[in-house]
C-alpha cells in the first residue's frame, strides 16, 4: 500500500511562563491508504497536539513546530501557506474532535453547519449542499435526516451529535480521517455503535484513519496497527495483533495489565505507579525510567535504542523483550 501520511522526526515545542518545553520529541509515524493506525497513550502524552499539527490547527502562541516533516500524498504540509493548508484541511484530511457539544456551533442548525463545510470546499448551490447534508446524515445512520437538519445541537443526544461530527468530517470524502477520542464521552452501547459506524464508513470510502485513544479495548476493534506514545515519544509500534500478543516495552505491558479482566479477582487489578512528569521536571534519557520496574543506570543516562522485534514491530527500550500475554 502507498503511504498517505508520513510524520518524520516531529518536534513540537510548548511555550510556557517557565520557558520552552518539548511536548513531542522525534515522533515518526506513517499511515497507508485505507489503513487504520491507533495512536495510544495517557492524557498529556502528545497525541492530540500531534493531530492538531497535522491539521495545521496548533495555537501558535502556545505551541510551535520545532522540527521534522509532515507529508500528505508526498506533499510537505509544513511548507504550504495558510490558504493552501485550509484547502486540504476538511477536504482531503478531516478531523473528528473529542467533544461534539463544544465542537458544534450551539446557535446554528445542524444542516447549516454541514452545508458550511461542503460549500467551503466545493462550488455547489445551497439546495444541492442541503440535499447532500441529508444524505450524509442518512449515511451516519441518523433517523429522519431531513427533519434533523433543522435541529440545533442541544436537541440531539450525545451519540447523535457525534454522528453529526462524523457527517461533517466526511462531507468532502476525505482520504484521511483523524478521530481524536471520538467515543470518550459516550456510554458503552453508543460507543460500540460509533466504532462500528466508523469501520463501515472506512471500508465504504476506502479511507485511511488515524484513531487517537487511551482505550486499548477500542484499539482492538478499530485499528490495523498501533503506535504507543509516552511523554511525547514513541515507545512501541507494530500490528495490533503482534503488539497485543507480545508487548515488548514495559509501558505497553503496563497498559495491557491495566485493562480489567472479567475473569480476574478484584485484587489482581494492576496500575502503573507514578504519573507523567510535570513541565518543571527534568526528563531522564528514557522518559519512562522513573516509573519502570526494569530501569537501571543506562536507562537514566542513555536514550533508548530502536529494537526490531520483527519486520513490522519496533520497540524503543534498553530492555525490549516480547512477553506473551495470555
Amino acid at each position: 500500500m502507498n503511504t498517505l501520511l508520513s510524520v518524520r522526526d516531529l518536534e513540537l515545542v510548548g511555550h510556557t511562563a517557565s520557558g520552552p518545553r518539548t511536548l513531542v520529541d522525534g515522533l515518526s509515524i506513517a499511515v497507508s491508504e485505507g489503513e487504520s493506525l491507533a495512536l495510544v497513550g495517557e492524557s498529556g502524552s502528545g497525541k492530540s497536539i500531534t493531530a492538531l499539527a497535522i491539521m495545521g490547527l496548533l495555537p501558535e502562541a502556545e505551541v510551535t513546530v520545532g522540527g521534522g516533516r509532515i507529508e500528505f500524498s508526498g506533499e510537505s504540509l509544513l511548507d504550504l501557506s495558510a490558504l493552501e493548508r485550509r484547502r486540504i484541511a476538511g477536504n482531503r484530511i478531516a478531523m473528528i474532535f473529542q467533544e461534539p457539544m463544544t465542537s458544534l456551533n450551539p446557535v446554528m442548525r445542524i444542516g447549516d453547519q454541514i452545508v458550511e463545510m461542503i460549500r467551503a470546499h466545493e462550488r455547489v448551490s445551497l439546495r444541492a449542499a442541503m440535499a447532500r447534508a441529508a444524505e450524509l446524515l442518512a449515511d451516519v445512520r441518523i433517523p429522519e435526516p431531513a427533519m434533523r437538519l433543522r435541529a440545533y445541537p442541544h436537541q440531539l443526544s450525545g451519540g447523535q451529535r457525534q454522528r453529526v461530527m462524523i457527517a461533517i468530517a466526511l462531507a468532502c470524502r476525505p482520504k484521511l480521517l483523524i478521530a481524536d477520542e471520538p467515543t470518550t464521552a459516550l456510554d458503552v452501547t453508543v460507543q460500540a455503535q460509533i466504532l462500528a459506524l466508523l469501520r463501515d464508513l472506512q471500508q465504504e470510502l476506502a479511507m485511511a484513519m488515524l484513531f487517537i485513544t487511551h482505550d486499548l479495548g477500542v484499539v482492538a476493534n478499530i485499528a490495523d496497527r498501533v503506535a504507543i506514545m509516552y511523554c511525547g515519544q514513541l515507545a512501541e509500534t507494530g500490528s495490533v495483533k503482534e503488539v497485543f500478543r507480545t508487548p515488548s516495552h514495559p509501558y505497553t505491558r503496563g497498559l495491557l495489565h491495566c485493562v480489567p479482566n472479567a475473569s480476574a479477582e478484584l485484587d489482581e487489578l494492576v496500575a502503573i505507579p507514578g504519573q507523567l512528569p510535570s513541565a518543571s521536571e527534568s526528563l531522564a534519557a528514557c522518559r519512562f525510567a522513573p516509573r519502570c520496574p526494569l530501569a537501571d543506570t543506562i536507562c537514566h543516562r542513555t536514550p533508548p535504542p530502536t529494537v526490531a522485534v520483527s519486520a513490522v514491530h519496533f520497540c524503543h527500550c534498553h530492555h525490549a523483550g516480547g512477553v506473551a500475554v495470555p
